[in-house]
């Protein structure tokens, strides 16, 4: 449909710059939305004043609140147009929105209430950091290079990771170095 690829675009700019973000394939999309219109899932599409796309948001209401499934932006005017579209509910006393950890949107708004709220977040933790290296997917756009990386897990240090990072013609290798690191980072950063 116009709408799925109205979103898919969004995301692929978005995520572009990302590393290491999930690449949706069409039936990614399609069940994606399956499930969304099964939970009653809404969206709406923010579009800049040249009619093009750039965000959106997925969400469900119940009850008093609204909670975001899903927020992509292009920009920080398109994010804030989003938010602000959630909380101008007027029945809504509560807006769940889980934010990534370094987003301050928050701070731009005058009331926090009901836009943001700070909550404690607890995420998935990498076991085997050589594999998650080889199963990398590469953006079309890496270009060929390499550097050695050295990613630290204090907790775990049977998971230390030390290597050289190859990637030649969209194809990435490890191979074991004694070089110093140009990348230095612990698991939880990774």
């Amino acid at each position: 449909s116009d709408v799925k690829e109205e979103l898919a675009k969004i995301y692929v700019e978005a995520m572009s710059s990302k590393s290491g973000c999930v690449q949706r394939s069409e039936l990614n999309w399609d069940n994606l939305l399956a499930v969304a219109m099964m939970d009653n899932t809404e969206c709406v599409l923010a579009y800049a004043s040249d009619g093009i796309p750039v965000g959106y948001c997925l969400y469900t209401q119940s009850g008093a609140a609204i909670t975001t499934n899903e927020l992509i932006a292009l920009t920080p005017g398109a994010k804030g147009d989003l938010l602000r579209y959630l909380a101008g509910f007027a029945d809504k006393k509560e807006l769940d929105w889980l934010a990534a950890d370094d987003d301050l949107t928050y701070l731009h708004y005058r009331y926090q209430e009901p836009i943001c709220q700070k909550e404690a977040f607890m995420m998935g933790r990498v076991l085997n950091t050589a594999q998650v290296f080889r199963d990398l997917p590469l953006h079309e756009d890496v270009p060929d290079g390499s550097f050695v990386i050295f990613v630290e897990d204090k907790s775990f240090p049977i998971n230390h990771f030390y290597t050289r990072v190859i990637i030649k013609q969209g194809v990435l290798s490890l191979q074991d170095t004694t070089d110093d690191p140009d990348v230095v980072l612990d698991v939880g950063t990774m």
